[in-house]
């Protein structure tokens, strides 16, 4: 799989987000992405383009812990302040969530 190239608003975008994100290649494309010492990370596709107006970027939640799943996705945020706030309350909702937690939460995709 080709990988699509770095555009400059990406590095642009992955530094308003802050020291707590890199970038990932996932499926050919530069994401922004956090972890949680909890084995919850966040991917953000969507942002690697050179759209200024008309953005849709898409924030996968992933749970590591026994298998690799996905257990919450964040469809069509249309703005760096938009995601910013999101990426804040997911933070905040998901950080104290313990292994037990995991147990128990919905899965929307398995990996």
């Amino acid at each position: 799989m080709a990988v699509q190239k770095q555009t400059k608003l990406f590095k642009e975008r992955l530094i308003f987000m802050g020291s707590d994100y890199s970038e990932k290649i996932i499926d050919g494309e530069y994401c922004i992405y956090k972890e949680l010492p909890n084995d919850i990370d966040f991917e953000i596709s969507g942002a690697n383009n050179d759209k200024t107006k008309y953005l849709s970027m898409y924030v996968y939640i992933w749970c590591k812990y026994k298998y690799l799943t996905i257990i919450e996705r964040i469809d069509e945020i249309k703005s760096m302040p938009e995601l910013k706030d999101t990426m804040d309350r997911l933070t905040a909702k998901y950080i104290a969530y313990t292994h037990d937690d995991l147990e128990s939460l919905p899965k929307v995709d398995k990996l």
